[in-house]
């Protein structure tokens, strides 16, 4: 399988006065421009996507639905409190293996420092960070089994600038 790990886009600052709940900070218009235009890259690049699994805080909701709609793909949309801030990566695993071990690529759109341990854990079986993903970075891994722990390698991992580059 192909997991195509997503950082959720540029958000709008911590202010407990406008947004007192976090769940609920949306992306900027700066961040969601971002993302359209590496979705033109990631378009070229031709990811085939069966499913979009996304925390379901605003921020990543966000990122996740304006992927699925660049990248013009008919692949579904979940939503997964184990992508939450904290959240356990292995009943996400679990989920993956259950629901959609037959995908030929899944995108899940989360949260740092969350996300790089998750692919941490995939690739070397350990937590300990091997990657920091910046707020639109997305890192392709190939896994051989859906499991939690060591179960594939990474492909590749393009920060954003790397995107706006090649456009």
């Amino acid at each position: 399988m192909d997991l195509y790990i997503l950082r959720h886009g540029v958000a709008e600052e911590r202010d407990r006065r406008k947004y007192p709940d976090d769940f609920d900070r949306p992306l900027t218009d700066k961040g969601i421009r971002r993302l359209v235009r590496q979705a033109k890259t990631w378009n070229r690049l031709q990811i085939p996507l069966d499913v979009i699994v996304t925390s379901p805080l605003v921020r990543a909701a966000q990122t996740a639905e304006v992927m699925r709609r660049e990248l013009k793909q008919a692949c579904s949309l979940e939503f997964s409190e184990h992508l939450e801030p904290g959240g356990d990566h292995a009943l996400l695993m679990q989920h993956l293996a259950d629901k959609h071990s037959n995908a030929n690529g899944v995108m899940l759109v989360g949260h740092e420092p969350d996300l790089s341990s998750l692919v941490s854990v995939l690739v070397s079986g350990s937590t300990f960070p091997i990657i920091r993903l910046k707020k639109g970075a997305l890192c392709k891994l190939y896994l051989t089994t859906t499991r939690y722990g060591h179960c594939g390698w990474i492909e590749w991992a393009l920060a954003p600038k790397h995107m706006a580059k090649s456009l």
